[in-house]
């Protein structure tokens, strides 16, 4: 992934999918699919500060309606899409009462 700053509050850059990504057990599933590509486009490409917390790279900050305005998805079909994508190991989803922080596992194959 490569990122360059922010303009007009926009992340500019790109970002590499791997051919792969067509063998993949949630492909078929557009919602988890659209979701997880989003998730990849959003996680930290390099760490950060955050309300005083340090957020690694591949993770981000963010909250379910975040994550169902961000991807397009419906409320249900993030909440089903995220419990997919962590029960398959593709993400962690760490969530408290104030953020929910969602990490790519293994983010440097990605």
């Amino acid at each position: 992934m490569r990122y360059n700053k922010k303009k007009d509050n926009q992340m500019i850059g790109w970002i590499k999918l791997h051919r792969q990504l067509l063998d993949w057990e949630w492909f078929s599933d557009l919602p988890t699919r659209t979701l997880f590509i989003y998730i990849l486009r959003k996680v930290n490409h390099e760490e950060k500060k955050w309300q005083g917390i340090t957020i690694p790279v591949g993770t981000f900050i963010t909250s379910m309606p975040s994550l169902a305005e961000g991807s397009g998805l419906s409320y249900q079909q993030v909440r089903t899409s995220l419990v997919k994508l962590v029960s398959t190991g593709e993400v962690t989803d760490k969530s408290t009462n104030k953020y929910r922080a969602i990490t790519v596992t293994n983010w440097e194959e990605h």
